[in-house]
């Protein structure tokens, strides 16, 4: 993907792909450089690392798809994009006021003016104007990026199996108790630590190389055709047969 990074983002679609691309890669290098750490003589392996970043990828994958569903219409695509620049500019004003910025200061101004461009361009919008007052007033807090339930494309797992991992993963960030000490007890459930960190290899491989397909179809004049070789490796990488795998020894008697 690096023949993408030369060539020009032209439209809002191509920077936030680049930025997801970006993002989703960089967790990715940051997983194998603590799996390598395994193979050292370390007395503690940092599983919750791993899964918090596999997390991380999940949401990248979530948000490109989203954000940049394909077939979308005009309006359906910039209701989308308005409600994620309101997000931004909603919570970086409270992020400036809480650490003390002064409102007279000009980032506030510019922030300002983010915040009511992306307010005018959503009460334009057809089909914001045709959703009830409620939802119409709840949505222009700009609490919520993204309107998730609006999104028909394909996943990478079904939703039940990815909630769960989600949930198993987010243990771990928060320090709830199935991310504390991951290598002691629980290990015949997913929250055993070869367990989990298996799933969370194998997910971040899974939903890394599907951002990775998305942003080649995205960006498919400037990546060019890839090699079979390439096309090869990204199609095995995204399928979800060693999940599927994972998932049937959990069934059984859950050891790997």
């Amino acid at each position: 993907m690096e023949r993408a990074s030369k060539a020009s983002i032209s439209t809002w679609r191509t920077y936030y792909g680049h930025g997801f691309f970006e993002k989703a890669t960089l967790h990715g290098r940051s997983i194998v450089t603590l799996v390598e750490a395994f193979r050292a003589e370390i007395p503690s392996y940092d599983i919750a690392g791993v899964c918090t970043l596999s997390r991380c990828v999940i949401e990248v994958h979530n948000a490109f798809a989203y954000l940049l569903e394909p077939g979308l219409s005009d309006d359906e695509s910039e209701l989308r994009h308005q409600l994620f620049l309101l997000n931004h500019a909603a919570d970086l004003k409270k992020i400036n006021t809480e650490v003390g910025i002064e409102p007279s200061d000009d980032r506030f101004f510019y922030n300002d003016v983010s915040h009511r461009w992306a307010l005018d361009a959503l009460e334009q919008n057809p089909i914001f104007k045709s959703l009830d007052a409620a939802h119409r007033k709840t949505l222009l807090r700009g609490k919520s990026p993204y309107l998730v339930a609006r999104y028909k494309g394909k996943k990478p797992l079904p939703q039940n199996i990815e909630s769960a991992a989600y949930k198993l993963f987010s243990h771990n960030v928060h320090s709830y108790s199935l991310g504390l000490s991951p290598l002691r007890g629980g290990q015949e459930t997913p929250a055993g630590g070869v367990n989990m960190l298996v799933l969370a290899v194998e997910l971040a491989i899974l939903y890394l190389a599907t951002v990775a397909l998305h942003y080649w179809r995205l960006r498919s004049r400037a990546v060019r055709t890839l090699s079979k070789a390439d096309k090869d490796f990204l199609s095995d990488s995204a399928s979800s047969t060693l999940v599927e795998q994972w998932l049937t020894k959990m069934k059984g008697n859950g050891l790997l």
